[in-house]
């Protein structure tokens, strides 16, 4: 009787995985994992992927934030092998935030990419019947508008990235006010994309402490068994 009622009262802290790349699919996987999650005395993040979508990591962070606000348990963040772009917009936003010694942080900034068809299809003769209704848009996209002001079409894409950058680091420093004590050169650094060791992610205030997660937790809490690896494959049809 005694080992059936501690299966139930004695306490657990729950982990919550975002190993791949922070898209939908994570967004969908993250909240699934949070719906099986019964009970935790806190709510532990573990973090290993190269980013991804700023837009799909901000929905992931709120249901975490909604979450740890909701059961009033403490949310921390772990970084495993890398957290970089999206995946550390996601962990700066534990409470406190850890990383391993050679785990690579940062990355606070803004990718694009596209290919352009222009060369293949002059090439084999081919043309392209188009119907669309922003013409720069198509022509970033596909490299494939007849007459465009690519000059044009490559500054308001700059610009559109710098607005995202911007508000990439506001937040940033909003969720990690260390660092704009460290000196200018140093937040340049951090926020022109640049990655970090962990070590040197504690020592510029991009983390709180360098530890795994299971050290960290069960220093945290002696008393509590660690249930890591609830990730869920989210499956498109």
């Amino acid at each position: 009787m005694d080992k059936l009622l501690g299966k139930f009262l004695n306490p657990v802290i729950q982990v919550v995985t975002i190993n791949k790349m922070i898209d939908h699919k994570m967004v969908q996987s993250v909240e699934a994992q949070l719906k099986k999650i019964k009970r935790t005395k806190a709510l532990a993040v573990l973090i290993n992927s190269d980013g991804g979508s700023i837009t799909s990591a901000e929905n992931i962070l709120f249901k975490l934030k909604q979450f740890s606000h909701e059961k009033h348990v403490p949310f921390y963040t772990f970084a495993e092998d890398t957290a970089v772009s999206a995946a550390y917009y996601i962990l700066s936003g534990g409470d406190r935030v850890f990383v391993d010694n050679t785990s690579q942080v940062g990355s606070v900034g803004i990718f694009y990419n596209s290919l352009s068809f222009r060369k293949i299809f002059e090439k084999y003769g081919l043309e392209l019947r188009d119907f669309h209704s922003n013409e720069n848009l198509f022509s970033i996209l596909t490299g494939l508008a007849g007459q465009y002001d690519k000059q044009n079409i490559i500054s308001q894409l700059d610009t559109q990235l710098h607005i995202k950058h911007d508000l990439f680091i506001e937040f940033i420093k909003q969720q990690r006010p260390q660092i704009q004590q460290q000196p200018k050169e140093i937040q340049e650094l951090i926020f022109n994309a640049n990655i970090f060791s962990g070590l040197d992610a504690v020592k510029y205030g991009l983390a709180d402490g360098i530890g795994t997660f299971d050290t960290i937790l069960n220093q945290l809490y002696p008393d509590a068994k660690i249930c890591p690896y609830l990730y869920i494959i989210i499956y498109s049809f």
